[in-house]
């Protein structure tokens, strides 16, 4: 179908944005297919492609927002799956920003989808230099590379704040402020046994302090969240 949505900046909750937000020419939703993977895909032209994924996947994808920063909304949006087939128009290359802003029209149109801001004083993780003093590796590498396993995280060129905001984010389910004042890029090879291995090991927390020369420090700070205040199942197509 075609999606004719106008959305101001003020409703899409992102100052800064143009009176009009792009929109897909064509988006297909149906229920998953069985053997559907959770996989998202970003194709050149603005083709976006997402199988066997729920809506609170999708509403990070399109916000650019962590998992454990979106909350409300009925159960079903973190449980049932999705299979999305999207096409912009064709008219030139879509950057990343405005591929965003298409999924998010796309989701308050066959969503029904309403959210909204908040910001809440919450306990969160400060990543600072250890007594030890750090130990890391400067990059020589020509590309930024990463990879997280379970048990592992690896990268090339990773600065500080990136390995706070992105890298231990995603697996403390916290959000971690960079407060080491540590300037550069670093590759990194952390190894950790996972919470849910059988035997005892090394702890993230030790890990980071042993291998990295850094800590995290348990505090509290303000968090900011995104709260799903409407969503509706789509009719197929």
């Amino acid at each position: 179908m075609v999606l004719r949505i106008i959305l101001c900046a003020a409703l899409m909750g992102l100052p800064g944005l143009s009176q009009q937000a792009s929109i897909f020419e064509t988006a297909s939703i149906k229920p998953a297919a069985p053997d559907g993977h959770g996989e998202t895909r970003r194709y050149a032209g603005g083709r976006f492609t997402a199988t066997g994924i729920t809506l609170k996947a999708l509403i990070q994808r399109a916000w650019d927002i962590k998992d454990f920063q979106i909350t409300g909304g009925p159960g079903w949006v973190n449980s049932e799956l999705f299979d999305v087939i999207a096409k912009a128009p064709a008219n030139g290359a879509v950057s990343g920003a405005e591929l965003n802003q298409m999924i998010q029209a796309m989701l308050r149109e066959r969503f029904r989808l309403e959210i909204h801001r908040e910001t809440k004083d919450m306990p969160i993780y400060s990543l600072v230099i250890a007594k030890s003093g750090p130990k890391l590796t400067p990059t020589i590498a020509a590309m930024q590379t990463w990879s997280r396993g379970n048990g592992s995280l690896v990268g090339t060129k990773v600065p500080m704040d990136m390995l706070a905001g992105d890298l231990l984010e995603s697996q403390l389910r916290r959000v971690v402020v960079d407060h080491t004042g540590i300037p550069g890029e670093f590759d990194i090879n952390l190894k950790w046994t996972p919470d849910n291995a059988d035997e005892a090991g090394v702890s993230l927390f030790t890990a980071i302090q042993e291998q990295m020369g850094l800590r995290l420090e348990s505090t509290r700070g303000p968090v900011e969240m995104l709260v799903i205040d409407r969503a509706e199942k789509p009719s197929e197509n």
